[in-house]
């Protein structure tokens, strides 16, 4: 949408539409301007009439561009018809019209749903040339003989609904239109007008009604030669498919998606489609509480083995091991060096996407779990953690030291033979 602007005086412009209807303003107060468009109900200013113009083709596009509203003079407003602006925040229909020749004005009384409930209505003042935004009402003109029962027709005073047409029983084969008139106060007094076939009446446009079509039937291609048929075999007809269920010399039996039964003679053609696909082999679930218990006493015994097999091989080196379920902390009291074992990847899970795991989660309960003892993590030059290895089965192992140890200042060739020590503990 495009609007064209005219210098009216000094500081003040105007703009029209592709109608030549003037849409919208714009004035200097001080250093700012200030615009207008009809049907906003407010102004909008900017510091110079480059902002105001463009601010003014925002809102003539946002209010304006989608056809449903439009300009129309106020001399030539008429009852029924839909006013509004932004600052009503409501479509408010015209209950009547006056027109005052000597002050040049047009007074229109505005009615709503709620003011018609608690008995009061809405007035406006509109000079006889100015523009005011309204409801686009589609209409057409019909022949009287048209007409039905519930059509909407215009006049110039108001809207009306059709109740009835019949004739009139003469010789010109009259009609008689019978209507209920939308008066001012709310009222629906029945009126009729005598025309005479070909007569014109404005009509409100009907929306059109939905078409519904019936679905095409899909051809079925057959083949000229006839392929043999064979249990298992998906044949599809022109409204279902069905599956073939036995084949015997002369007769094929099969049964369709509905659930009935059907036969072909041998040779008729038949669309075979495919054939029933194989399920796949019943995986074994865990719903019989006997199975549940037997696996977790399965997991039990699994996890005291490895953890026995752990305490064992530590003990043989002179280790001490703290249980942190699931991860076990190996020590070397004497050294004053340890590693925290964790549990296999296999059993790890990922809380989030692309966030931490389940043995991130439960490691850094374990680490808290050490400092009672004295016992802390070494960390790493990356900043976290020190990693000492990780096993063959997934296990990771990070370095541990002790703040008390028996030994005040072991060498470092009593800390090399300790560690290693605490790897072949772990199994690295």
């Amino acid at each position: 949408m495009e609007l064209t602007w005219h210098k009216a005086a000094a500081g003040r412009y105007f703009a029209t539409n592709g109608n030549g209807q003037r849409i919208a303003t714009a004035r200097k107060e001080g250093n700012a301007w200030h615009g207008i468009v009809v049907g906003l109900g407010f102004s909008f200013g900017g510091r110079r009439l480059a902002d105001v113009k463009e601010l003014a083709l925002r809102h003539v596009e946002r209010i304006y561009g989608d056809g449903e509203w439009t300009l129309f003079p106020a001399r030539d407003l008429k009852p029924g018809m839909v006013v509004t602006t932004d600052a009503m925040r409501e479509e408010r229909e015209i209950v009547s019209v006056s027109i005052d020749t000597d002050a040049q004005t047009v007074e229109v009384e505005l009615s709503s749903e709620p003011a018609a409930e608690l008995g009061f209505t809405l007035d406006g003042t509109y000079a006889v040339g100015e523009y005011v935004r309204v409801k686009v009402v589609p209409t057409e003109s019909v022949r009287a003989e048209s007409l039905a029962e519930g059509d909407v027709i215009h006049f110039h005073d108001g809207q009306a609904t059709v109740t009835r047409i019949e004739r009139v029983g003469s010789s010109l084969a009259q009609l008689r239109v019978c209507y209920a008139f939308r008066a001012a106060n709310g009222s629906t007094p029945q009126c009729a007008a005598t025309v005479y076939p070909g007569s014109r009446f404005e009509r409100t446009v009907k929306p059109a009604e939905a078409v519904v079509t019936e679905p095409e039937l899909t051809e079925i291609e057959v083949s000229e030669d006839v392929p043999a048929v064979e249990v298992g075999d998906v044949i599809r007809f022109y409204d279902c498919d069905a599956t073939v269920t036995a084949v015997s010399e002369s007769v094929v039996t099969f049964i369709r998606q509905d659930g009935t039964t059907g036969t072909k003679p041998v040779g008729a053609p038949l669309n075979v489609v495919g054939k029933v696909a194989e399920e796949p082999a019943p995986t074994r679930t865990l719903d019989d509480p006997a199975d549940t218990q037997a696996l977790a006493e399965w997991e039990a015994d699994e996890r005291d083995t490895t953890e026995a097999g752990e305490r064992s091989t530590a003990e043989a080196h002179g280790m001490q091991t703290i249980d942190l379920h699931p991860f076990t902390a190996i020590l070397d009291v004497i050294a004053g060096t340890g590693v925290l074992v964790t549990p296999p990847a296999t059993g790890d899970v990922s809380l989030s996407d692309g966030g931490a795991t389940l043995h991130d989660a439960l490691l850094a309960d374990a680490l808290r779990g050490l400092l009672p003892y004295g016992i802390k993590a070494m960390e790493g030059e990356d900043g976290g953690l020190s990693l000492e290895g990780v096993t063959e089965d997934g296990r990771k192992a990070f370095s541990l030291y002790l703040s008390d140890c028996i030994t005040a200042e072991p060498t470092f060739e009593e800390i090399a033979v300790s560690i290693e020590a605490l790897r072949q503990a772990a199994g690295l």
